[in-house]
This record gives C-alpha cells, structure tokens and sequence, in this order.
C-alpha cells in the first residue's frame, strides 16, 4: 500500500506480532484522536488487541449475514426472517414443504469464515486466548450438531456441486445462505430478483448471533524508517469522509462508526444491515497458527457432513490436532 504502512488481513495479526513485523501502536491509539477505540467498533480494535497492546488501527470490516429469497418465504408465511436458531430452523421446514426448494446452503466445509459462526454463536472460542483449543467441548459439539440437524431432516445438502451460492439463490435452488456484501452486488444486478430477495442478521444462537469479524486492518512494518509519517498517512485513511469514499470506490465497509451514520449507508437497506451485524461479530481466535487451524476445521466439518461419522470422534480428533499444533510452538 506504501512504504511505510501495510494493510493486513485481520487473521494475522497475532502471526505478524508472533514474528516482530509490526510495531506496537497503543501509545498512538491512546493519544492520536482518530484513533479512539470509541470511535471503531467494538470487534475491530479487539482484532487487534494481543494482550494489553494494540498492533494497528482498524479500516475496513467484512461481516457476514444471512442473504434469502423474501418470495420463498412468504410463500411458507413468513414476511420476517427468523430471529433464532429454532426459528430458523422451523421455518426452513416450512419453505421445504410449502415450496419443495432446498431450503439452506451450508458451505462450511469450504470457508471457515463461515465454519467459525456457528461455534461462536453457540458460545465456542474454538482457541481460547491462553492457547487452549476447544473443538471438543459441548459449545462447539452443538453447533456441529445443529448444523448436521439440517442434513438429517433433508433442509440442506450434504455434498455441494462447487455452484457459488449466490448463483444458487439468483436461479432459486435454495432459500437462504451464508453471504457477504460482494455478493448482494451479484444479486443486486439480476433484475428478475427485484424485490425478491433480502439481507438479515444471523439468527441467534445460545450465545449470540455473532458473526466471523473478517477484513483489513492498517498497520506499521517494524521495518519502517518514518513512523510520523506512517501515523499521517493511517489518520489519514481512517477519517470518515475518506472511508465513506472507499466505500463507495469499492464497495469496502468501513470499520470507523461515524461512517456509518452517513445516509448513503444508515438508509441503505442491504448495507445498514451488514452495518448493524459489526456490532454483533467476534474476530478470530488471535494466535498465529489461526488459518492452519481453520483449513483443518473445514476439512474435519465435511467429515461430519457427510454423516458416516460420530460428530464427537471428529471433534476429538480435530481438538487434538490443533492442540499439537499449538503445544508445538
């Protein structure tokens, strides 16, 4: 990005601290005004918070929702969509039977972003931050359960054919799937879908209704031979007016909250609701190890898909797998 700041993906922050590729900014966050951790979302900074320290300043968010077809729906007589994991469930039984549609697209088995959101709305940490992992534990057993609750009763299938999701909603082989804001722009440009299709907030689960906090953070390399400027050009980018500019560049969220009280986002009825998800998200579990560990979840959930598996074995196995990787650093 510029020779004296770097964008990063929020999954590594711990690995760049674990390997002293970035410098601690607290003293910065503490004493620059735009950097105020009042000012960014709650998970945003915490994505960058090892310890007492904070390694960066936070810029832009992906958070995931639930993308769904509104015509499915009411024809199975709901006009909202489901607050609860129960909720959800029953009403995914109701499109099935009042539409013969397949009702949810599950694709966790490919994407750990969104394998994390249902342990995380079960209560799960999946790593806990003394480096402990958790995959065995009953948090994340019941949401391996729930989600295998929706291949027993035939609400979702087993095996995907590898057709993106959005694709699958757009022609109506399924009623509702995990989606990000990329793809509402997909959805957005099918006119036959006009006014068919909506965007909600994750039911809850147990715990919360907490998506995968995902995105782009700015930091400072260690490397770096102009920490002023490098602080310039962060404040710079984090303003508001300039956030609300990528955004509109790009498509890029912002993670700075007074952007999102801009009329562009606030009254836009997908983006304001991707706006009202970052306040219910959690970032990754902040160790280095964090997407080796993800690669083997995913691999360990298609396990469980597949249904030939005690859930509980697999989650034995994968908990020591990542306690092994862990233990050995």
């Amino acid at each position: 990005m510029h020779k004296y700041v770097m964008q990063t993906a929020v999954s590594r922050t711990a690995e760049l601290v674990d390997a002293d590729a970035i410098i601690d900014m607290t003293d910065y966050v503490n004493s620059v005004d735009g950097f105020a951790t009042d000012k960014f979302f709650e998970a945003s900074y915490e994505s960058l918070r090892i310890g007492d320290s904070y390694y960066g300043v936070p810029w832009i968010v992906d958070v995931y929702c639930m993308l769904y077809r509104t015509d499915l729906f009411e024809q199975a007589g709901y006009t909202e969509f489901p607050t609860t994991w129960e909720e959800f469930y029953d009403a995914c039984q109701a499109v099935k039977d009042a539409t013969g549609v397949t009702p949810y697209y599950i694709d966790a088995a490919d994407n750990y972003n969104e394998l994390f959101c249902y342990p995380f709305q079960s209560g799960s940490e999946v790593v806990t931050e003394d480096r402990v992992a958790v995959f065995n534990q009953p948090e994340y057993i019941n949401a391996m359960e729930y989600l295998n609750s929706f291949y027993e009763a035939g609400l979702a299938d087993r095996v995907t054919d590898g057709v993106a999701s959005y694709v699958k909603l757009t022609n109506g082989e399924i009623a509702a799937c995990f989606g990000g804001v990329w793809e509402t722009t997909q959805l957005a440009e099918v006119e036959e879908l006009e006014g068919k299709w909506a965007v909600a907030l994750w039911p809850a689960g147990p715990a919360n209704n907490n998506s995968v906090y995902a995105g782009s953070n700015l930091v400072i390399p260690s490397w770096t031979t102009n920490e002023e400027a490098a602080v310039s050009r962060i404040e710079f980018l984090t303003r508001t007016e300039n956030l609300l500019q990528y955004q509109e560049l790009t498509g890029s969220l912002p993670a700075g909250i007074e952007a999102w009280e801009d009329e562009s986002l606030a009254n836009d009825p997908v983006l304001s609701v991707f706006g009202e998800q970052i306040a219910h998200a959690q970032p990754f579990p902040k160790v280095p190890e964090i997407e080796e560990i993800g690669i083997e979840a995913t691999s360990s959930y298609e396990r469980i898909s597949v249904g030939e598996e005690d859930i509980q074995t697999v989650c034995d196995e994968m908990n020591a797998f990542a306690q092994n990787l862990l233990d050995s650093e």
